[in-house]
């Protein structure tokens, strides 16, 4: 099946209705939709972004989105976090987050495992399981034992971000 071509962007583009702000973040940055589709357990979307004061020429951004709306990664984050460790479910790492906030925990069903990561590394913990306090942020033994393993992934998110 060829590629197909891409769509090249053009002054009158800028002048679109489609152009909006997606949160309060990211404030002057201005998003329009190319096209959206799902793979897995995430949504694709290819966006032109840019910034509506400085009239910079819209960058093209491949990013990927939980149905629910919040932010996971570059598209090929999100898929090795899908194919290499089994991750389905994503979440922020706070509970009660606004959309758009970025996801750095996830979970593996088949394993029954939660991973937590940031830009620099990433772990998975299961309960039950021994774990020693190399970089964790918990004081006291040097091993303890895994109760809660989503606070534990999300406390590692936490620390390496």
């Amino acid at each position: 099946m060829p590629k197909p071509k891409r769509r090249r962007f053009f002054i009158q583009d800028l002048n679109r209705k489609e152009w909006f702000q997606e949160d309060s973040v990211n404030r002057g940055i201005w998003y329009w939709t190319l096209k959206e589709f799902r793979r897995g357990p995430y949504l694709i979307k290819h966006r032109y972004a840019t910034m509506a004061t400085r009239g910079e020429t819209p960058t093209l951004m491949k990013m990927a989105y939980t149905d629910t709306g919040f932010y996971i990664g570059e598209t090929g984050w999100a898929y090795r976090c899908w194919k290499n460790r089994g991750i389905t479910l994503f979440e922020p790492r706070v509970r009660k987050s606004l959309p758009g906030s970025i996801c750095s925990v996830g979970y593996n069903p088949r394993k029954k495992k939660w991973y937590g990561w940031s830009h620099r590394a990433i772990a998975g913990f299961r309960k039950g399981q021994r774990k020693k306090l190399k970089n964790m942020p918990f004081e006291g033994k040097r091993t303890f034992i895994v109760k809660d393993p989503r606070a534990v992934a999300a406390a590692f998110a936490r620390e390496v971000a």
